[in-house]
C-alpha cells in the first residue's frame, strides 16, 4: 500500500520484490530494501559477470590494460603517501607559507600554490615512475598544454 495518489488508498499489493521480507519468492536472500540481487551479463560477451560487470576472462584482459595498470600504480602510490608528487606538493606548500612564490618549470612565471600543478615529466600512464627526478612544478596553463602534447595521438587515460 502507499503507491496511490495522496489521499487515496490503493488495495493492490506492491510487487513481491518490494515486500518487506528477508527471503524472496525463489528462496534467494534479499538486500536490505527487500529486492533480490540481480545477476548481470558480461559487458563484452554474454557470459555471467563475476568481476564488476565482466566475466573472469574479460576481467583479466581489462586489468592487464596499460591505463588500468598505471591507475592502479598511482592509487597505490597515493595510498602510501610518500610518493614523489606528494613530497613536492608539500615542499610547494611550505614555500608558500614562508612567503615565497613558486616558479613554473616551463615558463618564467611566479605563482602561489593554488596556481600550480605537480606534473610527471614522463606520465605514469606511459610508463613513467613516481620518483623525484620525474616530477616537476608547472603552472596550470603549462600543465594543460603538456598533457595535450603527451597524449596528442591517444586520449588521456582519465
Amino acid at each position: 500500500m502507499g503507491h496511490a495518489l495522496p489521499g487515496r488508498r490503493c488495495r493492490r499489493r506492491l510487487p513481491y520484490s518490494f515486500q518487506p521480507t528477508h527471503v524472496s519468492r525463489l528462496n534467494r536472500p534479499t538486500t536490505a530494501k527487500g529486492v533480490c540481487p540481480v545477476r548481470t551479463r558480461c559487458l563484452d560477451c554474454r557470459e555471467w559477470a563475476t568481476h564488476a560487470g565482466r566475466c573472469a576472462r574479460h576481467h583479466a584482459d581489462y586489468t592487464a590494460r596499460r591505463s588500468i595498470k598505471s591507475h592502479a600504480k598511482r592509487r597505490a602510490a597515493i595510498a602510501r603517501g610518500n610518493n614523489a608528487a606528494a613530497k613536492l606538493r608539500r615542499a610547494v606548500r611550505a614555500a608558500v607559507k614562508r612567503g615565497e612564490y613558486v616558479s613554473c618549470a616551463r615558463c618564467p612565471g611566479q605563482f602561489l600554490a593554488s596556481g600550480v600543478d605537480i606534473d610527471h615529466i614522463i606520465p605514469l600512464a606511459k610508463g613513467g615512475e613516481d620518483v623525484d627526478s620525474n616530477v616537476q612544478v608547472l603552472c596550470k596553463a603549462c600543465h594543460k598544454a603538456k598533457t595535450r602534447e603527451d597524449f596528442a595521438r591517444t586520449s588521456p587515460p582519465f
